[in-house]
């Protein structure tokens, strides 16, 4: 099966309720139904800044009936 992976990182923090971090989340509940058919598809999340929006914007991903992979990465900070 193939494999795509989506860089949640724009819908962290603040940017989750407008701008891009909206559009994301916009595109990927309405792009999930038609990926998942044919790909495996794994969210990205930035496990190292804005914790408490990482946990509210998981919950909202996870709502959406599909099947997907959810993970969070820890990067190198200063």
């Amino acid at each position: 099966m193939k494999r795509i992976v989506i860089d949640f990182q724009s819908a962290q923090g603040e940017s989750s309720h407008r701008g891009i971090g909206k559009y994301t989340l916009s595109l990927f509940t309405a792009l999930i139904p038609v990926l998942a058919r044919d790909y495996e598809v794994i969210v990205l999340l930035s496990g190292n800044f804005f914790p408490d929006h990482t946990v509210e914007l998981r919950g909202k991903i996870e709502t959406i009936q599909a099947n997907f992979q959810i993970t969070t990465w820890n990067g190198v900070t200063p």
